[in-house]
């Protein structure tokens, strides 16, 4: 309930304005954008409330608003653009521990809208030497 009542200050339109105004002198020159996991919206009941996932439609609504907005780079143009201290403000999107949704879902969307990520894989994975805690919890 908290929760939900932070939120809907947060992103009301006059504190959002007021975040951007106060906020824009320590806005910094870009930002990464971390996902983990995009899920079919039908699938979401299966993020066990950890927040790891978004949902296809919702990747799709937040692609839209960052192509429209700003600069979606490579991760390989943000760090030169930082190299050659540029005023530029670019955003880059990265995924942690290559889930295969961020094959299978995420980049037909990041193709749809020709937008750039990097995909970090975690080597153990494929050689099937671990488990993730949070799976083990749900058995």
């Amino acid at each position: 309930m908290i929760k939900n009542f932070l939120k809907k200050i947060y992103i009301s339109k006059t504190i959002s304005s007021l975040v951007n105004l106060v906020g824009s002198p320590w806005k910094g020159r870009g930002v990464i954008l971390m996902y983990h996991r995009v899920m079919e919206d039908k699938e979401m009941d299966k993020d066990l409330n950890h927040g790891l996932a978004v949902s296809c439609s919702n990747f799709e609504k937040q692609l839209k608003i960052l192509k429209s907005k700003f600069n979606v780079c490579s991760l390989e143009e943000f760090i030169n653009n930082l190299k050659k201290e540029s005023n530029k403000f670019m955003v880059t999107i990265t995924f942690d521990d290559g889930y295969k949704d961020n094959l299978d879902l995420a980049l037909p969307i990041l193709q749809e809208f020709n937008v750039p990520a990097t995909i970090y894989i975690t080597t153990r994975f494929p050689e099937k030497d671990t488990s993730m805690w949070w799976y083990e919890l749900k058995e």
